[in-house]
């Protein structure tokens, strides 16, 4: 049985580390696409990578600079630049650009509160509306754990839901997140909602519009 073997060289930045590595089953290229890196250290990198969990908690890129030349990489040195350390993400998903920022849910009681990379999908001027990319597809809106990321607020909090195109009112459970709101969750309760995208965004308008004071 074969070994992963890893050789780590850590460079001046946190976010930066260089990892070589040997894998005894051979890597595809086809998972390094193209990427564009935004820092938080006002840098902007450009080049080939894709995303990686680190101890199924966060996000990191792993990226290189250049296209590789092989169809199968038997080996590769990579730069790891973890989700916490970034502004934003744009990464190419079937000729299409995804712009992935890096959010922190609230913890689930699971140990699941690190940072990682989503989609965001929606925005008003009180919330921000993101989607998980990493272990189900980058956009899959027919289930989705969803993000709901209130302006002001360091910590997003989070609903996993199968969204569906027959009438079926939205789980009472999404109006948790609105608890600044009781005629909100009210309305969510009373079923005045769809378990759908556009049911989601319909309940976010409604928070931005009633119940938010904006200059």
């Amino acid at each position: 049985m074969g070994l992963l073997l890893f050789l780590l060289t850590f460079v001046s930045v946190k976010s930066q580390v260089i990892v070589t590595f040997t894998e005894p089953k051979r890597m595809d290229a086809k998972e390094f696409t193209p990427v564009t890196i935004y820092t938080k250290s006002d840098s902007i990198v450009k080049g080939y990578g894709f995303l990686s969990a680190i101890n199924y908690s966060s996000h990191a890129v792993r990226f290189i600079p250049s296209k590789p030349s092989k169809k199968i990489i038997e080996q590769v040195s990579w730069t790891s630049f973890y989700a916490e350390d970034l502004i934003k993400v744009e990464i190419e998903y079937k000729s299409k650009i995804l712009k992935l920022f890096p959010v922190k849910p609230k913890s689930n009681g699971f140990g699941i509160g690190a940072t990682h990379l989503y989609h965001k999908i929606y925005e008003n001027n009180s919330v921000k509306l993101f989607c998980h990319v990493y272990g189900i597809p980058f956009i899959n809106k027919k289930k989705c754990a969803y993000l709901v990321l209130k302006n002001g607020e360091e910590k997003a909090g989070q609903i996993v839901m199968k969204l569906s195109d027959k009438p079926k009112k939205m789980p009472e459970r999404a109006g948790n997140f609105f608890d600044d709101c009781p005629k909100l969750q009210n309305k969510i309760k009373a079923g005045e909602y769809q378990k759908s995208l556009k049911g989601l965004i319909s309940i976010l308008d409604f928070y931005d519009i009633s119940c938010q004071k904006h200059n």
